[in-house]
């Protein structure tokens, strides 16, 4: 059998995955999204203004493009100032600062390997 089942509303999905067989998605959800891509150059004049200290730009820029902002952005979170939703840096604030808490992070998940 073969059922063509849609997925935007959840009476349609739960039909199709309580029926047996092989099934096919006749429609996708659309997804918006409300924030627009910034430029790592772009993003550094942003993390700037809003206060934190970036003495090498050129080297923030490349960290952003191989690490991106949205997986760095967890580590600039605790250094923004109360309310956090004001978007603003704590004065001794430095990208440097946020980059090693991610270093420290990645370096203790990185499994250990044994030689032997």
């Amino acid at each position: 059998m073969l059922y063509f089942c849609c997925v935007s509303t959840r009476r349609a999905s739960s039909q199709c995955l309580n029926q047996a067989g092989r099934f096919i998605i006749d429609c996708i959800m659309k997804v918006s999204f409300s924030k627009i891509y910034i430029l790592p150059h772009d993003l550094i004049l942003l993390l700037k203004q809003r206060g934190l200290i970036i003495p090498n730009e050129q080297r923030a820029i490349n960290y952003l493009s191989n690490i991106g902002y949205f997986r760095l952005s967890a580590y600039l979170y605790p250094l923004l100032k109360e309310p956090k939703t004001d978007h603003l840096f704590k004065d001794d604030a430095t990208f440097d600062l946020a980059l090693d808490m991610y270093r420290f992070d990645h370096n203790t998940q990185t499994p250990i390997r044994l030689h032997g």
